[in-house]
């Protein structure tokens, strides 16, 4: 036997739909009071040309934008920092709860180097370094 719930009845066309997730509370209602302050830890679901999915709780998935996952690197692909099944830890950007929908980040567990690059170095002070690469760029 299997408890459900009744989500549609057709009697023309005689079909029911039934739903079991709906027996349980629906956990993104209270998604934010769980992680108010403290980064929660996921696991890599998936790798895309895009981002990667990170499972927070049994069917709570966000995204890290390949944009969100370091401040320094240029990352062409996810998986150049992470693989399926690495535990990573995020912080919770943004939240669409009508739409299902998380915005990671990762690089923003640690402060941004950018920021104190200033304090270091002043325009027009000299500074002697290691070339590193060269292109038609610069």
């Amino acid at each position: 036997m299997v408890d459900a719930i009744i989500l549609s009845l057709d009697k023309d066309a005689k079909k029911l739909s039934l739903g079991i997730k709906q027996l349980e509370p629906d956990p993104w209602l209270t998604l934010m009071q769980k992680y108010p302050e403290v980064p929660p830890q996921g696991v890599v679901r998936n790798l895309t040309n895009f981002g990667v999915f990170v499972e927070l709780e049994q069917g709570v998935d966000g995204l890290v934008h390949i944009s969100d996952l370091s401040w320094t690197k240029k990352v062409r692909h996810p998986g150049e920092i992470v693989k399926k099944g690495d535990e990573l830890e995020v912080v919770i950007l943004g939240v669409d709860v009508s739409q299902r929908r998380i915005s990671l980040g990762h690089k923003q567990i640690e402060d941004n180097p950018w920021d104190r690059f200033g304090d270091q170095y002043r325009v027009e002070q000299r500074w002697r370094g290691r070339l590193s690469a060269s292109s038609k760029k610069g």
